[in-house]
């Protein structure tokens, strides 16, 4: 394909991002990883300055190795904006046209803060310049007022300019008539927001073995609970929510 064909496509951009840690932005952007990798077509960047767990986890998976990377985004705890720019301008060279941004909780904040102080207008208008469609893939975890009051703030930076996804880790409550479950789906019905679910499996073992086959890069034999595991990856709803 040459370069000019592939400049009139937008390249899509995900951003997954929340305040709190161990909320399941790394446990997202795996189910991603694995729903994305099979085409080649995507570059994966670990911006967790504080962890690198999603680098930790793929760098060296033979699979998966030429599509990661890191990237350090803050300076002095807060985002330099050079270093923003920066970022996305490497993302627009890019060869793939899929690209997951892994944040870590100080860098899902800071990054707020700099919409805040520049306008969603500025951001809505350069990524337009860089051929750039971006959405905010924001986790939550049913009960936990933290993430909320995190993504009622993120909600209101972005003001509509830019895209928001929500997604509610399915660890975080037992079942639809969970009572935290319920007070989320108030709550995101209030704010008008729509939502998917992910990572959703039965207590116990097969969750417990799920997770274990995450932490290590997909590597180990999930044998009977294989199936689940692909179901949590096909039925991951990117871009479209219940």
């Amino acid at each position: 394909m040459s370069n000019n064909k592939k400049s009139k496509i937008m390249k899509e951009v995900m951003i997954i991002n929340q305040n709190k840690g161990g909320v399941g932005k790394t446990f997202l952007t795996s189910l991603l990883v694995k729903k994305y990798i099979k085409n080649k077509d995507v570059l994966i960047i670990d911006i967790d300055s504080g962890n690198r767990s999603t680098f930790k986890r793929f760098s060296n998976k033979n699979e998966i190795t030429p599509k990661i990377s890191e990237y350090t985004l803050l300076e002095n705890e807060t985002i330099d904006k050079g270093k923003f720019d920066e970022l996305f301008s490497l993302v627009s060279k890019s060869d793939e046209s899929t690209v997951i941004l892994d944040l870590g909780g100080n860098e899902s904040r800071e990054l707020i803060s700099l919409i805040e102080l520049i306008t969603p207008e500025y951001f809505e208008e350069t990524f337009k310049s860089l051929n750039l469609k971006v959405s905010f893939l924001t986790v939550v975890r049913a009960g936990d007022t933290d993430t909320f009051d995190y993504l009622r703030r993120i909600n209101q930076a972005l003001n509509k300019k830019l895209a928001l996804e929500v997604y509610i880790n399915g660890d975080s409550y037992s079942s639809e008539n969970d009572t935290h479950y319920q007070t989320a789906l108030i709550f995101l019905t209030q704010a008008n927001l729509k939502y998917s679910t992910f990572g959703k499996a039965p207590i116990g073992v097969m969750r417990e073995k799920i997770s274990d086959h995450v932490k290590k890069g997909f590597d180990t034999e999930l044998g009977l609970f294989k199936g689940l595991f692909v179901r949590m990856v096909d039925d991951l709803n990117v871009g479209s929510h219940a």
